[in-house]
């Protein structure tokens, strides 16, 4: 029997017997809230979808056997349409394990990282989309974070705002994740969030199950991961070995920030990207040393930029926009390499800088 693709399981499969394979993501055994037992919950995804996979017999046992990160195979399982109101992933259907189910886990060095990539982010655009109560993962600038906790009749949280590509989205963070100050300007990878939208008020809600990395914006000497990729959004992109790493688009591990080894282009060859080509790039670059969102840019070499008065405070806002004018013309091959180029450039002079 073929393994099938995520993507591919539909209503044919409700009646007979499939194999699929994917790498969990989420995990989390739950009591039942109507009867007495308990539940185990899980999201497994491959390089087409991913779908919710729920347990509701050994579910402690399952649970010891799995870990998050993991690919598995699960043969004769059950699918089911799922409840609108209780769903985790995008997926019409869920996977039931049942009593003669085989879970088996795969080791590392026999899974094809092209067909399970090591993180699924979803993008500003796929954010909207979502309905309330889906899980997901996620990575943005942190652009606030109030020092003050807020305080409610059930729980203690903390709100912020990252910006995912161009769009900014609140955040809250509870229990102990709201003891924790992040910094404003770096980036903020978040795992197995949950997305809410009740009555107009839209936020990511970070919990006790969630992981929140906090990393400053690096943009050189990065690692690069060999031959895995990343998906984000609707889009798979390939994460080349060192030995190939010319002329490809190299997306970092979850909490860094892409980097390239491209040569430097010409001012005229300059451009903006859209921001759903690739992720979490079109923010400007802050400065460590800074403490506000202003920053001061001051002739250099190559003139990206000419400040009549090199004391006037230049905002992120204002910079981005005499970027953008500085480079209409700019053919769109071209955009990929230019928009990291622009990143690198300015990070270098802040290092600089700095030392």
């Amino acid at each position: 029997m073929r393994v099938v693709k995520i993507k591919n399981l539909n209503k044919s499969h409700l009646e007979k017997t499939f194999i699929v394979k994917g790498r969990i993501r989420y995990l989390k055994v739950d009591n039942n809230k109507k009867s007495s037992g308990k539940h185990l919950n899980s999201i497994l995804f491959d390089d087409s979808s991913e779908i919710e996979v729920v347990a509701f017999k050994d579910c402690d046992e399952i649970f010891k056997k799995l870990n998050t990160d993991n690919v598995v195979q699960i043969e004769n399982a059950m699918l089911k349409e799922v409840n609108k109101d209780y769903k985790k992933t995008k997926h019409k259907y869920k996977i039931i394990l049942i009593s003669n189910s085989i879970i088996t886990t795969i080791n590392n060095n026999e899974v094809n990282n092209n067909d399970f990539p090591i993180h699924k982010y979803t993008s500003a655009a796929v954010l909207k989309t979502l309905e309330t109560g889906m899980i997901i993962d996620v990575f943005g600038v942190c652009i606030q974070l109030n020092s003050e906790k807020t305080n409610t009749q059930s729980q203690t949280y903390r709100k912020g705002v990252i910006r995912v590509e161009l769009t900014e989205f609140e955040v809250r963070f509870y229990g102990e994740k709201a003891e924790k100050l992040y910094d404003v300007g770096s980036v903020l990878t978040l795992s197995c969030v949950t997305y809410i939208n009740i009555k107009g008020s839209e936020f990511l809600s970070v919990g006790h199950l969630s992981n929140v990395k906090c990393t400053l914006q690096q943009l050189f000497n990065v690692p690069v991961l060999e031959n895995s990729k990343i998906e984000f959004s609707d889009h798979i992109l390939l994460i080349p070995s060192s030995s190939s790493f010319n002329n490809s688009l190299a997306i970092e591990s979850p909490d860094q920030i892409p980097s390239t080894s491209y040569s430097t282009p010409s001012i005229k060859s300059l451009a903006i990207e859209s921001p759903v080509q690739i992720p979490s790039t079109s923010y400007s670059t802050p400065s460590i040393k800074r403490t506000t969102q202003d920053i001061n840019v001051e002739e250099s070499p190559s003139k990206i930029l000419k400040i009549a008065d090199p004391e006037e405070s230049f905002s992120d806002e204002r910079f981005f926009n005499t970027v953008q004018n500085l480079l209409k013309e700019v053919d769109d091959k071209n955009i990929n390499v230019i928009k990291l180029r622009i990143l690198e450039f300015i990070s270098e002079i802040l290092r600089k800088n700095k030392t």
